[in-house]
This record gives structure tokens, C-alpha cells and sequence, in this order.
């Protein structure tokens, strides 16, 4: 997983937000949709993440970012959570979901999904327990992850 120039210095100055009201960056995206461009800042904590929480963090990212000039095009700021079925990209993400039910789409012509408690994960596979067999998926056949929410 990379992050642009610009995804970088967000996540850097988003970080230092939130470590200010107990909180943490899980993840930035800048992307275009349309004719629209969205910065979009995801804020963790293991309590969950509220509205006030978020509005916070997105005034303060906000005002810097309208200091630094740091995007010279139009875009929507988006600051909220990950969500219960939050993406997994990261190393830290996938460690921080060991023991939880995920779902990874595997790419690399096998065109399959695989669903199961995650056992281990490192930079180069990922372990799950899957109808009772430990499934190896090698991070670059990954086309997407994300934790499954049981109701």
C-alpha cells in the first residue's frame, strides 16, 4: 500500500490532530470520482469514533490545509470512520484484525472470495480459517479486505 505526496502529509498532519483528543489516522484516500475530487480521512480508536469526534478533526485538518495550500484544485474534505466493516490495506490493519472474521477478494486469476477468522498476516501473506482449513493468500493476489460484521 501506497500513499501520494499529498496522502502522506494528510496522514502526518491528521495524526497529529487526532493523537490530541486520544484518536489515530487509520487511513487516507484522495481520489477522484467524477468530476469531483474527495480527500477522505479515516479516524480510528478501538471506542469506536463519534460525530463531534470527527467534525473536530476535520475543522482543525481543514484550516491547515487551507494554510498550506497544500491542493490547488477544488475538493471535498471527509473526515469519519472506517466503519464496522472497515478496508484492510496496511500491515497495522491487517495485524490489528487477527482473531476477527474477514473477507478477501483474490485476484490473479483465481477470481475467488475467501471468508474466515484471520490467523496471522505479514507483508507477504495472510492466514484465515476458512470451513475449517487454514487458507495461505499472498498479499500481492490480494484485490481486497475488509472485516465482516456479524449481526
Amino acid at each position: 500500500m501506497s500513499y501520494s505526496k499529498t496522502e502522506e502529509i494528510v496522514f502526518a498532519q491528521g495524526e497529529l490532530i487526532s493523537q490530541n483528543y486520544g484518536y489515530s489516522i487509520y487511513d487516507v484516500e484522495f481520489v477522484k470520482e467524477g468530476p469531483h475530487k474527495f480527500l477522505r480521512v479515516y479516524v480510528w480508536s478501538e471506542e469506536g469514533v463519534d460525530l463531534d469526534i470527527c467534525e473536530k478533526i476535520s475543522r482543525e485538518l481543514s484550516d491547515y490545509l487551507d494554510r498550506e495550500d497544500l491542493i490547488p484544485d477544488a475538493y471535498f474534505l471527509e473526515v469519519s470512520s472506517p466503519g464496522i466493516e472497515r478496508v484492510l490495506k496496511t500491515d497495522k490493519h491487517f495485524e490489528g484484525a487477527i482473531g476477527e472474521e474477514i473477507k478477501v477478494k483474490v485476484i490473479k486469476g483465481q477470481d475467488k472470495e475467501v471468508t474466515g477468522e484471520l490467523l496471522s498476516a505479514d507483508d507477504m501473506t495472510v492466514t484465515l480459517l476458512s470451513d475449517g482449513e487454514e487458507v495461505k493468500i499472498e498479499r500481492k493476489n490480494i484485490a481486497k479486505a475488509n472485516v465482516v460484521f456479524k449481526f
